[in-house]
């Protein structure tokens, strides 16, 4: 696993793509929105206006992958996301986090068994 940042590692996948792109945390921020995908989900967290949810993003290095946690805002009502207070996290900001597994124990009626 690298010691890049998560900018960095932006950067360095425009770059592999050969995209012409910005060095400004919007523009970064668009590539990992639309070309990082989401692995994971919490459940929304409700509000009048709109919901956030937790959520993880797969993003590509060198070596394999690495996670990310961000969040997903949608606005239940007039307007959009901006209006209900979102705005462009600092990449800087955004966590990693890793995979973890755990077992888990469900309980199922028995025709479910």
């Amino acid at each position: 696993m690298s010691d890049l940042t998560l900018r960095e590692l932006l950067i360095q996948y425009n770059k592999s793509k050969g995209w012409d792109f910005g060095n400004g945390n919007n523009e970064l921020y668009e590539t990992f929105e639309e070309c990082c995908d989401v692995v994971w989900q919490g459940e929304p967290d409700h509000h009048r206006w709109y919901s956030i949810t937790d959520i993880v993003r797969e993003v590509p290095d060198g070596e394999g992958e690495r996670y990310f946690e961000d969040q997903s805002w949608h606005c239940t009502g007039d307007g959009d996301i901006n209006d209900c207070g979102w705005s462009v996290p600092d990449l800087d900001d955004l966590v990693e986090v890793f995979p973890k597994e755990v077992m888990t124990t469900i309980y199922v009626t028995k025709d479910k068994l």
